[in-house]
């Protein structure tokens, strides 16, 4: 299983295509359209195509937060419903994670889809992006599903 996510600048926002393969073949592939705030992200449309659903078409107006960054210290409680139609509960906190050796900060998120005991924990590191995602069973044991691997620039990208 490989994730690659894609970052395009579109003027002010951002188009940014999330694609997972499962042996070399799409399994799910959701692109969304951010803007980004000083404290918030926010996503204005999404095109989602999974084993389920082909080229279901958002968009949201209000935009919803998708993303609160914390004051330093603090965290920062939202919820929002993703693009299948969970209502996501979320907090964001400060942290620090090694790399490489190396310490760094990073924006901690915790999501929890209401009615699961199950946690996604995503790790966001400046100069990377989405770095980690973890999931935590309802046990508290948790797993690596994603990691960051490497970054490329495609000066053609559009």
């Amino acid at each position: 299983m490989t994730r690659t996510i894609y970052y395009v600048a579109q003027g002010s926002a951002f188009d940014i295509t999330d694609a997972k393969m499962f042996g070399g073949k799409p399994s799910a592939i959701q692109t969304m359209t951010v803007e980004f705030s000083t404290n918030e992200v926010k996503m204005t449309k999404s095109v989602s195509t999974t084993m389920f659903e082909t080229n279901k078409k958002n968009t949201y107006s209000p935009a919803r937060i998708i993303l609160k960054m914390p004051a330093a210290g603090q965290s920062v409680t939202w919820s929002y419903v993703d693009i299948p139609g969970d209502n996501i509960k979320c907090s964001a906190s400060w942290t620090n994670v090694t790399i490489d050796g190396t310490q760094k900060k990073a924006i901690k998120v915790v999501k929890q889809i209401e009615g699961f005991s199950a946690k996604t924990i995503e790790y966001y590191v400046k100069g990377i992006g989405l770095w980690k995602t973890e999931l935590q069973g309802s046990d508290s044991k948790t797993q690596t599903s994603d990691e960051f691997d490497n970054l490329d620039y495609d000066p053609t990208a559009k």
